[in-house]
């Protein structure tokens, strides 16, 4: 019934767990220093939401559940020697959510970006 936020400059481990119990986490790798090339994420949130914020450029790969609940994740475009993150985990009665944002940028700054760069590809431009 509380928070936990992870974020800023930081080097994330080869692997980390993440829990939210009745609360919500938010883990933010768009400052992160990637130390290892592959960094494992194991989630579980029961009753509560996860928020992990990549940055453009990182490939993420996900594979979870959600029990009435939801485990939501939108690939990009990543190169073949960027860095990877692995998503594994469930939500019970909660969400896990990974989202793509430039560094700083607010949740209502990206859907105004990612609705013009939709509008963009739209005028083939």
């Amino acid at each position: 019934m509380s928070g936990a936020d992870r974020k800023g400059q930081w080097t994330p481990p080869r692997h980390l767990n993440c829990l939210a119990l009745m609360g919500g986490a938010t883990v933010d790798f768009r400052e992160a220093r990637f130390g290892e090339p592959v960094v494992e994420v194991t989630v579980a949130a029961f009753m509560g939401g996860v928020e992990i914020l990549v940055p453009p450029g990182v490939r993420v790969e996900s594979n979870g559940f959600a029990i009435m609940g939801g485990f939501a994740h939108f690939t990009q475009d990543a190169g073949p020697d960027a860095p990877v993150i692995k998503v594994n985990g469930f939500a019970c009665m909660g969400a896990v959510e990974i989202k793509v944002r430039l560094p700083g940028e607010t949740g209502s700054e990206a859907r105004k970006r990612l609705r013009k760069e939709g509008q963009r590809r739209l005028e083939g431009g």
